[in-house]
């Protein structure tokens, strides 16, 4: 029997890639404000995407890009953020990247995000 025999029995599963540094999101609210309205406490951050705590992940569709306000201590970024990925165990929520964000908002996004903000590619 060679190795070829039995690779047509493993599960072949998309990893996920993470190139940046994530952190703990304490205080961080995304709000939605179109299409539909919502308010999420951010759960996880990076430079390009957050995770949020979501009772009912289904709610929102794969490529679904909404109109949001990023929002901490004050400080507001406007963006539009896409969802991307949806998890329903063992934490339930959704993951959304900034899909567009302003050029008068990435300051802003910057002093919010600290020193997630700063840091390079790891890939």
């Amino acid at each position: 029997m060679t190795r070829d025999d039995h690779e047509d029995d493993i599960a072949v599963e998309e990893i996920e890639r993470r190139r940046d540094v994530r952190g703990i999101a304490a205080g961080l609210h995304i709000r939605f404000t179109a299409p539909r309205a919502a308010d999420f406490q951010a759960v996880e951050a990076s430079r390009r995407s957050f995770f949020v705590h979501v009772d009912d992940p289904e709610r929102y569709r794969l490529g679904e890009v909404y109109d949001a306000s990023i929002e901490h201590s004050g400080r507001i970024a406007k963006a539009r953020l896409e969802v991307i990925r949806k998890e329903i165990d063992p934490r339930k929520g959704v993951a959304l990247r900034i899909a567009h964000i302003a050029p008068d908002s990435e300051s802003a996004l910057r002093e919010i995000l600290g020193p997630l903000a700063e840091t390079g590619d790891r890939s």
